[in-house]
């Protein structure tokens, strides 16, 4: 899966605008098959990294603050960035505020 962060339907046409046009198109636009993703949270309609997480990666809604471990799931995570991004650190971190990652590295 493919996953473009914040990348909006508006973001991807000013982006083609800005490489030329509209007629222009990124190389994730050719892959066979794309799809969008609601990901608000079921609970409250402003969306945070555990409620889209949980949405793109297990096809659900989820609640504001809700955790698959607690509810024993196994878990696992794979990225190809840092863990601490948004989107990775909606599988597994603990944290309530993303700010937090600062302090903690002290």
């Amino acid at each position: 899966m493919f996953l473009g962060d914040g990348t909006s339907i508006p973001t991807i046409t000013a982006g083609r605008v800005y490489l030329g046009g509209e007629e222009r198109q990124f190389s994730f636009e050719k892959f066979p098959y794309v799809g969008l993703s609601k990901t608000y949270c079921a609970n409250t309609q402003v969306a945070d990294s555990a409620c889209t997480a949980t949405a793109y990666l297990g096809g659900v809604k989820a609640n504001y603050a809700a955790w698959a471990q607690a509810q024993g799931m196994a878990t696992g995570l794979i990225t190809t960035t840092s863990v601490t991004h948004a989107s990775p650190a909606g599988i597994y971190a603990h944290a309530a505020n993303r700010d937090w990652e600062m302090m903690q590295k002290y």
